[in-house]
Protein backbone atom coordinates (compact mmCIF):
# COMPACT_ATOMS: atom_id res chain seq x y z
CA UNK A 1 0.00 0.00 0.00
CA UNK A 2 1.37 3.71 -1.02
CA UNK A 3 0.03 4.90 2.89
CA UNK A 4 -2.17 7.66 1.58
CA UNK A 5 -5.02 6.32 3.77
CA UNK A 6 -7.86 6.69 0.55
CA UNK A 7 -7.40 6.82 -3.04
CA UNK A 8 -10.33 5.86 -4.07
CA UNK A 9 -11.99 8.52 -6.25
CA UNK A 10 -8.56 10.17 -7.14
CA UNK A 11 -7.85 7.67 -10.14
CA UNK A 12 -8.99 10.42 -12.43
CA UNK A 13 -7.26 13.13 -10.59
CA UNK A 14 -4.31 11.46 -10.98
CA UNK A 15 -3.92 10.74 -14.47
CA UNK A 16 -4.30 14.16 -15.55
CA UNK A 17 -0.67 14.66 -13.04
CA UNK A 18 0.24 11.28 -15.29
CA UNK A 19 -0.64 12.43 -18.86
CA UNK A 20 1.18 15.85 -17.68
CA UNK A 21 4.69 14.45 -16.78
CA UNK A 22 4.65 12.57 -19.71
CA UNK A 23 3.70 15.61 -21.91
CA UNK A 24 7.00 17.19 -20.29
CA UNK A 25 9.08 14.23 -20.78
CA UNK A 26 7.99 14.27 -24.36
CA UNK A 27 5.80 11.25 -24.75
CA UNK A 28 2.14 10.78 -25.81
CA UNK A 29 -0.31 9.22 -22.99
CA UNK A 30 -3.65 9.00 -23.20
CA UNK A 31 -6.17 8.59 -20.09
CA UNK A 32 -8.46 5.33 -20.14
CA UNK A 33 -10.37 4.30 -18.23
CA UNK A 34 -13.77 1.99 -18.08
CA UNK A 35 -16.83 1.34 -15.49
CA UNK A 36 -15.66 -2.10 -14.76
CA UNK A 37 -19.46 -3.22 -15.31
CA UNK A 38 -20.34 -3.66 -19.59
CA UNK A 39 -17.65 -0.72 -20.72
CA UNK A 40 -13.94 -1.86 -19.59
CA UNK A 41 -12.46 -0.51 -16.09
CA UNK A 42 -9.43 -2.93 -14.14
CA UNK A 43 -10.23 -6.41 -14.28
CA UNK A 44 -8.69 -8.89 -11.25
CA UNK A 45 -9.52 -12.25 -10.31
CA UNK A 46 -11.46 -11.13 -7.72
CA UNK A 47 -13.60 -8.66 -9.61
CA UNK A 48 -14.26 -6.06 -11.70
CA UNK A 49 -13.62 -2.19 -11.12
CA UNK A 50 -14.12 0.98 -12.41
CA UNK A 51 -11.23 2.93 -12.90
CA UNK A 52 -8.96 5.09 -14.85
CA UNK A 53 -4.87 4.81 -15.79
CA UNK A 54 -2.69 6.71 -18.53
CA UNK A 55 -1.70 4.64 -21.77
CA UNK A 56 1.65 6.22 -22.34
CA UNK A 57 3.59 5.49 -25.68
CA UNK A 58 7.61 4.98 -26.33
CA UNK A 59 9.00 3.95 -29.24
CA UNK A 60 5.79 2.52 -30.56
CA UNK A 61 5.37 0.33 -27.55
CA UNK A 62 1.76 1.00 -25.15
CA UNK A 63 2.30 0.90 -21.19
CA UNK A 64 -0.40 1.44 -18.74
CA UNK A 65 0.86 3.66 -15.85
CA UNK A 66 -1.19 3.74 -12.80
CA UNK A 67 -0.43 5.43 -9.48
CA UNK A 68 -3.45 4.34 -8.05
CA UNK A 69 -3.94 0.63 -8.05
CA UNK A 70 -3.52 0.41 -5.05
CA UNK A 71 -6.84 1.36 -3.91
CA UNK A 72 -7.84 -2.52 -5.23
CA UNK A 73 -4.73 -4.34 -3.89
CA UNK A 74 -2.08 -3.78 -6.58
CA UNK A 75 1.21 -2.34 -6.16
CA UNK A 76 0.62 1.56 -5.55
CA UNK A 77 2.64 1.60 -8.63
CA UNK A 78 1.97 -0.10 -11.74
CA UNK A 79 3.84 0.35 -15.21
CA UNK A 80 3.80 -2.63 -17.41
CA UNK A 81 2.70 -3.69 -21.12
CA UNK A 82 -0.58 -1.92 -22.04
CA UNK A 83 -2.03 -5.21 -23.28
CA UNK A 84 -0.56 -7.85 -21.25
CA UNK A 85 -2.50 -10.83 -20.77
CA UNK A 86 -1.69 -11.23 -16.99
CA UNK A 87 -3.32 -9.67 -14.04
CA UNK A 88 -4.08 -7.15 -13.28
CA UNK A 89 -5.66 -6.65 -16.97
CA UNK A 90 -6.57 -2.62 -18.17
CA UNK A 91 -9.29 -3.09 -20.77
CA UNK A 92 -10.07 0.44 -22.18
CA UNK A 93 -13.84 1.47 -22.29
CA UNK A 94 -15.88 3.47 -24.25
CA UNK A 95 -12.97 6.43 -25.25
CA UNK A 96 -15.77 9.39 -25.56
CA UNK A 97 -17.09 8.76 -22.96
CA UNK A 98 -13.64 8.89 -21.08
CA UNK A 99 -12.53 12.02 -23.10
CA UNK A 100 -15.94 13.64 -21.54
CA UNK A 101 -14.57 12.87 -18.17
CA UNK A 102 -11.46 14.22 -18.28
CA UNK A 103 -12.99 17.54 -19.68
CA UNK A 104 -15.68 17.63 -17.00
CA UNK A 105 -12.46 17.45 -14.61
CA UNK A 106 -10.43 20.20 -16.33
CA UNK A 107 -13.48 22.23 -16.45
CA UNK A 108 -13.88 22.37 -12.61
CA UNK A 109 -9.75 22.95 -12.37
CA UNK A 110 -10.16 25.90 -14.17
CA UNK A 111 -12.91 27.27 -12.30
CA UNK A 112 -11.05 26.63 -8.96
CA UNK A 113 -8.67 28.43 -10.04
CA UNK A 114 -10.19 31.33 -10.82
CA UNK A 115 -11.89 31.34 -7.32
Amino acid sequence: MSGIAVTTGLCLMACTLVQRAAALAGYAAVIRGGDGLEDGGLFLPHGRYGHYWCEVSSGGEHYVVDITADQFGCAPVIVRPAYAPDWPRYVPGDQVLVDSHVAELLEDYAKSAAQ
